[in-house]
């Protein structure tokens, strides 16, 4: 609006001759602040922008902002186009004329359709990105820096990425050079985040000196309160047997919270060596209660591999992660279900360990949120089961993907060595 006054709480100067009267009462600084990136165009050329559109500086060009205001100016309603740059990049943008008191159009104040999400997405450290039929159709500056990528880039042409039929559904994590990778399906769609460790594993770890202090303080008493209701149960009446048992079993649940804040902190590293497989599921099965006490509901160990299968890998964190996802898929079966698959593969290049249940699975709106640090589906969990797996596949060299289909399948990838350790 062409308007002339003084008081700066509600006139906001554009230009010599064009003032906004701020029907919001909002100071000039608050509107040139403003989360949203604006631009204020006459016959066609940018006179004014605020702080938020120059972070946007392929979005000035004056060649789309001409057209558009060219036709905002025939229309007093606001008009909405999707704008593609010389980029290939795509904006929704919002176009409203400007008039003088008498109706007259001025000028043209152009908008970002939202903006929150595109101008933050492009300030991020963090490669998003997202693919449709192996084709990138949407990128953010951060994954068009760190993966060279152009208008036309395609996944198959993306060095290091994980195959697309294996991302497609479901969500995996990996790594990439440098970078680790997170992918989720989502419909017909892959959503990809990809960071350098060295920052963003802040997120999901916690400082060696307060969880070695704090596990000290607690397995002490913990390990003094076990033998204490140990020999309190050799004297205790056939009545009180099942109150010990119940106190038994909460120490054990803190022991194992313990071990996982351990592992959590502790930098993950491999000692390789040919490990049997059934040896770790034995052992999962019976650490997950199946081998050596009645349970309330029958659950069955399908195995569907060689008992004699070996892979070269780390036998104790490979212990950890097939006893985590054993105890995951047993207490999946909790409501439905009543089998446990364990399956080890030999891809050639690799080896594929899966543990599935045929439970009713995972809501597909948790998939995205695996893998992040204190997240659990389990009243009783503590959100480290699957964060512990990952990091210990990675540090194989290996990779995690979750899918569900009448049930929770979890898919880990050993990589094998140059000569297979022999």
């Amino acid at each position: 609006m062409t308007f002339n006054h003084d008081d700066n709480d509600f006139i906001f100067r554009l230009t010599d001759d064009i003032s906004l009267v701020n029907d919001l009462v909002l100071r000039r600084d608050v509107l040139d602040r403003l989360p949203i990136p604006l631009i204020l165009s006459i016959d066609g050329a940018p006179v004014w922008k605020n702080t938020w559109a120059t972070y946007l500086e392929e979005w000035t060009d004056s060649a789309w902002i001409r057209g558009l205001a060219h036709e905002a100016r025939e229309s007093t309603a606001p008009q909405e186009r999707v704008v593609t740059l010389a980029s290939g990049r795509a904006f929704t943008v919002h176009s409203y004329p400007v008039t003088a008191l008498d109706g007259t159009p001025v000028a043209t104040l152009h908008s970002l359709g939202n903006p929150l999400a595109g101008v933050a997405m492009d300030m991020l450290e963090t490669a998003v990105m997202v693919a449709r039929n192996r084709e990138i159709v949407w990128s953010n500056g951060a994954a068009r820096r760190a993966f060279g990528l152009t208008e036309h880039s395609l996944w198959d042409d993306l060095y290091g990425f994980p195959a697309w039929d294996e991302v497609v559904e479901g969500a995996m994590t990996s790594r990439q050079g440098e970078y680790r990778m997170r992918c989720l399906g989502i419909g017909e769609y892959v959503l990809v985040e990809s960071w350098r460790p060295d920052a963003a594993d802040m997120m999901d770890t916690i400082p060696m000196e307060q969880v070695a202090s704090l596990v000290h303080e607690i397995r002490n008493p913990l390990a003094a309160l076990s033998g204490y209701i140990e020999m309190a149960q050799l004297e205790a009446d056939p009545g009180s047997q099942n109150y010990y048992q119940e106190m038994m079993q909460e120490i054990d649940r803190l022991s194992r919270f313990t071990a996982d804040l351990m592992a959590v902190a502790r930098p993950i590293s491999v000692n390789p060596d040919w490990t049997v497989i059934n040896d770790l599921v034995e052992h999962a099965w019976f650490a997950a209660g199946r081998g050596r006490r009645p349970k309330k509901k029958a659950v069955t160990l399908k195995k569907s591999y060689d008992e004699t299968q070996q892979i070269w890998a780390d036998r104790d964190r490979l212990q950890q992660v097939v006893t985590n996802l054993v105890k995951n898929a047993v207490e999946a079966l909790s409501q439905s279900g009543s089998v446990v698959e364990v399956e080890c593969h030999d891809r050639g290049d690799h080896w594929l360990l899966a543990v599935s249940d045929d439970g009713p699975g995972l809501p597909p709106d948790l998939l995205g949120r695996l893998f992040v640090s204190r997240f659990t589906t389990k009243d009783s969990g503590n959100g480290f089961g699957l964060m512990i797996v990952r990091r210990i596949a990675e540090a194989h060299g290996g990779t995690v993907r979750v899918t569900v289909d009448g049930g929770t399948r979890v898919e880990v990838t050993i990589p094998k060595p140059d000569n297979e350790g022999r």
